[in-house]
């Protein structure tokens, strides 16, 4: 199973769905599961609720967003409308061992291959949640500033310790591209 942030995957969504209207006085903020039977999954980690979905699926994975409490109840008509299934990890802000614990008891996940950005790989990272770390290396150089790394940990105080890793593997593949593999 796959996680990844709004961001990687609002290319996935449709942009048909911008006005979601009024929702129904009956849509709760409770976790919704739509297809109890998926066996395959994508999860989105969607805090505000800015995803439209036109199906419940990317490439035969059943879609579960992780969503906060301000998410709008017309947001949740439209992902029951859709059958996309969704829990709730938090008021604000996603809390990301909340969201683990509801993934494996409603879904049976329990284990995931995290695709995010630096923000929300940096984020597994700073609450522990990672244990191997793939990496891809690839024969390029870009002097571009300003770009995201690998792990970006907003407001990590300056005496906080990095994490350790453990080189497991290292595979060259074609191209000049090594594959490294590392346990944290």
């Amino acid at each position: 199973m796959a996680a990844f942030s709004r961001t990687s995957m609002e290319g996935f969504s449709s942009p048909r769905h911008k006005n979601l209207g009024k929702a129904k006085p009956t849509i709760k903020k409770a976790d919704y599961i739509a297809d109890p039977l998926a066996k395959r999954f994508a999860v989105v980690i969607d805090t505000a609720g800015k995803c439209r979905w036109d199906t419940n699926s990317i490439s035969g994975d059943h879609i579960v967003e992780i969503l906060t409490e301000k998410v709008s109840t017309a947001y949740l008509q439209h992902l029951q409308a859709k059958r996309v299934s969704y829990i709730f990890a938090g008021k604000k802000d996603v809390n990301l061992k909340m969201a683990l614990g509801k993934l494996s008891t409603l879904f049976g996940i329990k284990r995931l291959l995290l695709e995010g950005g630096g923000v929300i790989n940096g984020s597994f990272l700073k609450e522990g949640l990672i244990d191997e770390l793939s990496q891809l290396v690839m024969p390029l150089a870009d002097g571009t500033t300003g770009l995201r790394t690998l792990f970006e940990i907003e407001n990590a105080p300056r005496s906080r310790k990095a994490a350790s890793l453990k080189l497991q593997s290292v595979k060259k593949l074609k191209g000049g591209i090594v594959w490294l593999r590392y346990t944290l």
